[in-house]
């Protein structure tokens, strides 16, 4: 619960009530109402006015990224709008079925602002593979496929060779007629003055960014404020007038 985003979204989406263990009283008869021995680890349960579970109970989900996926699921199970900001805090474990792949180009901050706009799109990086510079591309599967993914590079002059581990995506660019190689032969990533280069001198960078926010960021910051905008907790929107 150190995360501030993580903190602003249970605050202003749900109603949080802290039940102690090994505490008697009010405390207990809720642990015991639920079924949750007092010697528990601890757990965060989703429940709605009528105190039932909106979702299915998990144990030993502690990580901000999971806590954030989770109240992703619950938001969705009662049809309620996700922010962003938690959708982007949530990163890749909300993701069921997720894709990454590497675009040999002529610039990589180019790649890193063109693919980070895409939707489906979950994070970018600028690296190195071959001697080429290469954005890396991780995505969402189910909101963005390979071959939608692969089009758009082509028509941003992105694709020079195209790397990856997955032999369907492999087969889909090789019939494209575009080079194929492999991902695991030496990619590493670029240096951090590289890494989201629109970001530099804008008041977004004196942010404190989840991965996914920093990659539409960098994407909108100059081509579409009020899509960047979008992408911010209402706290952060507040700090952004004052930078």
């Amino acid at each position: 619960m150190s995360n501030p985003q993580l903190v602003e979204a249970i605050e202003n989406e749900f109603i949080p009530v802290l039940v102690h263990n090994n505490k008697p009283g009010k405390d207990k008869e809720i642990l015991t109402k639920y079924g949750e021995p007092a010697w528990n680890f601890q757990v965060i349960r989703f429940l709605n006015g009528a105190g039932d579970d909106v979702i299915p109970r998990r144990d030993k989900v502690w990580s901000v990224e999971g806590v954030a996926a989770r109240m992703v699921e619950a938001l969705q199970q009662v049809d309620r709008e996700v922010p962003k900001y938690l959708e982007a805090l949530s990163g890749k474990v909300a993701v069921e079925n997720e894709g990454t792949t590497a675009f040999a180009m002529h610039c990589f901050w180019t790649g890193e602002l063109r693919f980070g706009g895409l939707e489906g799109v979950l994070t970018t990086e600028a690296g190195w593979l071959e001697g080429k510079e290469v954005t890396l591309v991780t995505f969402d599967r189910e909101r963005l496929s390979f071959d939608r993914l692969l089009n758009a590079a082509v028509s941003y002059d992105c694709a020079n060779k195209v790397f990856t581990n997955a032999p369907s995506d492999a087969s889909i660019a090789s019939s494209s007629r575009l080079s194929v190689g492999s991902l695991s032969d030496g990619y590493r990533a670029a240096r951090q003055s590289d890494q989201k280069r629109q970001l530099g001198g804008t008041p977004y960078e004196k942010l404190n960014l989840s991965p996914i926010q920093a990659t539409k960021l960098n994407a909108f910051a100059r081509t579409d404020s009020e899509e960047a905008v979008k992408w911010l907790s209402p706290n952060q929107r507040e700090a952004l007038k004052s930078l």
